[in-house]
């Protein structure tokens, strides 16, 4: 999370958004600062801080976000990817992985780390039917503001900020794991595309 006081914002950083793009522009600001975790949700800001500035957060299509996600975790520790294979049913396929992801239910030997990539704070019950990706955006942002990654420079440029750097989006340099295509859309079948659109409401 960064408080950015100067231009009366503060962000709240999903991974796998842009997040770190946004959180360099922000802490570049007079008087920001990082507050609480790097990945902790909205439930965490006292009300003197809700109430200091205007919150976002960014956020990105699910077809995206899955396949960002899942690249990033392959790429991780080996407790990442021992948790991609329970959603998986054993298996850390990209395919089977989105399947439990979209599947609309919590394995219980993940319940207190359901999206890989970060550890579950406070009370956010799972909502039947609905995949991992909706569920993140509930368990992160509550109500405020989200901003589309795909708009994220005009968004800036509107609140006063030289977005011409650092890059946006830039993908994980990692080593290790597996990749997907440029293209995160080419890595689903018409199947799994019917399953996220399913799961959360849209797909790309």
């Amino acid at each position: 999370m960064v408080l950015a006081p100067a231009i009366g914002r503060g962000f709240v950083h999903e991974p796998k958004t842009g997040g770190t793009w946004w959180s360099r522009l922000l802490l570049g600001t007079p008087g920001a600062r990082l507050i609480h975790e790097q990945h902790d949700p909205h439930s965490v800001l006292t009300e003197e801080e809700r109430a200091s500035v205007s919150w976002f957060g960014s956020v990105r299509p699910p077809v995206e976000w899955y396949g960002s996600a899942w690249e990033h975790a392959m790429m991780g520790d080996s407790l990442q990817r021992r948790q991609l294979a329970i959603w998986g049913g054993g298996s850390t396929d990209f395919r089977d992985v989105l399947m439990g992801w979209t599947s609309g239910a919590v394995p219980a030997e993940v319940a207190h780390r359901p999206g890989v990539l970060w550890w579950q704070k406070g009370a956010c019950p799972w909502v039947e039917g609905e995949g991992l990706w909706s569920y993140a955006r509930r368990y992160f942002f509550g109500d405020i503001e989200l901003v589309p990654l795909s708009g994220a420079r005009q968004f800036a440029e509107g609140l006063g900020l030289d977005a011409g750097s650092p890059v946006l989006n830039h993908r994980s340099t990692r080593s290790g794991g597996a990749r997907l295509p440029e293209s995160y859309i080419e890595a689903y079948t018409p199947a799994m595309l019917a399953a996220v659109e399913r799961a959360d409401g849209m797909a790309a």
